[in-house]
């Protein structure tokens, strides 16, 4: 789904709702989730799913709306895991 964002700091919102039938647990974690935690619900889906690059666009969307630093460390892991 494209574009994920809005602006400069916003998400779309059309996006979100399109991710959510993937019931990502990456969707459900907040501001404060643990990079652990993070790297285990990038793996943890209940829905139909894409593939790799759609794991990695709602880990984007969820890092934006979250205000986290998206870390390369979470792409490794997801790549090597999922």
């Amino acid at each position: 789904m494209n574009p994920l964002y809005c602006g400069r700091d916003g998400i779309n919102a059309n996006a979100w709702k399109i991710y959510v039938p993937v019931r990502s647990r990456l969707m459900t974690l907040g501001r404060q989730a643990t990079k652990r935690e993070v790297k285990v619900a990038g793996c943890n889906f209940r829905g139909p799913i894409g593939g790799l690059n759609e794991i990695f666009q709602i880990y984007e969307l969820v890092a934006r709306y979250n205000n986290w630093r998206l870390d390369k460390k979470v792409y490794e892991y997801i790549t090597q895991h999922c």
